[in-house]
């Protein structure tokens, strides 16, 4: 500060250091939580079914899902705590509702196996594995979330603020076919072409242009907090599965082959797509298939042998 006593504007402005261009204020005062109920049914070698079937109600939520050290990084002013946080909410791992169904079955039928027949009904083993989950955070984004007004961090805020909606949400979460979409879409700022891009013709939304007008860019002194994750994505399931034989020669001497099914229906399931508004000609529209954290897309099968001796 200047030497001159008390506040008079243009004479006890804080004065730029010659020796640095920018401060970043970051701190270890971000917090998040996580919150669920579940139930879980158990079925014990009936009659050779051994099952397991859980589902989970859970949420997450904090100011963001970044590292603890610089977990303040995301709120307006990381030093008025007594506020809360400008961008507490859902976090981009917030799964509200999963499933899964775990089934082992083992035939007691003809175990011995015991003659011709016996060969081929017996040693059969079948496991399916079913999972399903409700759709993944989706943000309602702008190309430039963030400004230098003064706040914590602009090149971080952009990644956690998002684009406010100012008119009741109607669209949803499951993917749309055959989508018709006008060329142009008439905006508060013009006509520009919305979801036009691609030729899958799926998208998020049956009427892209009315949910691309349900949201707009953050205004300095309106918006206080415009939250991150506002929506949600396409829901997810899918069957994976075992089957294997056990061939018995004699007691000591067999065999087993088995059979590896992953996504064994071969269910399609979209990806998530963008949703920024300063991008409006992808504006949900679908382009790729979701990658399951193994990798896999379509269905694959794995055959294996096994020979005891």
């Amino acid at each position: 500060m200047t030497s001159a006593n008390g506040w008079t504007l243009g004479r006890t402005l804080l004065r730029p250091s010659t020796l640095s261009g920018a401060f970043d204020f970051i701190n270890s005062y971000g917090y998040g939580n996580y919150n669920a109920a579940f139930v879980s049914v158990t079925a014990k070698d009936w009659h050779g079914l051994t099952a397991r079937s859980n589902f989970t109600w859970g949420r997450a939520l904090g100011t963001g899902s970044v590292v603890q050290a610089s977990s303040s990084i995301t709120v307006p002013n990381p030093y008025d705590f007594e506020h809360g946080f400008g961008t507490y909410g859902v976090q981009p791992f917030d799964v509200k509702f999963t499933y899964s169904l775990l089934i082992l079955y083992q035939s007691p039928f003809m175990k011995s196996q015991k003659g011709v027949l016996g060969r081929v009904l017996g040693g059969w083993t079948i496991a399916p594995l079913f999972v399903a989950r409700s759709g993944n955070p989706q943000r309602l984004s702008t190309a430039t979330n963030g400004e230098s007004f003064g706040e914590v961090y602009n090149g971080q805020t952009a990644n956690y603020e998002a684009a406010p909606g100012f008119k009741p949400f109607t669209g949803g979460s499951s993917p749309q076919y055959n989508v018709s979409v006008p060329s142009t879409c008439a905006t508060p700022g013009g006509n520009v072409s919305v979801g036009t891009s691609g030729s899958t013709g799926m998208n998020l939304f049956a009427d892209p242009c009315a949910v691309y007008n349900e949201f707009r860019r953050p205004i300095l002194g309106l918006d206080s907090s415009t939250g991150n994750f506002g929506i949600r994505g396409f829901p997810f399931w899918n069957l994976d599965a075992t089957i294997s034989k056990d061939f018995r020669v004699t007691e000591s001497i067999g065999a087993t082959i088995s059979f590896q099914f992953v996504n064994i229906l071969n269910h399609f399931v979209p990806d998530d797509p963008t949703t920024n508004i300063d991008t409006p000609t992808t504006f949900g529209v679908v382009n790729n298939q979701y990658t399951t954290p193994n990798g896999a897309q379509n269905r694959s099968v794995e055959f294996g042998l096994r020979v005891r001796f």
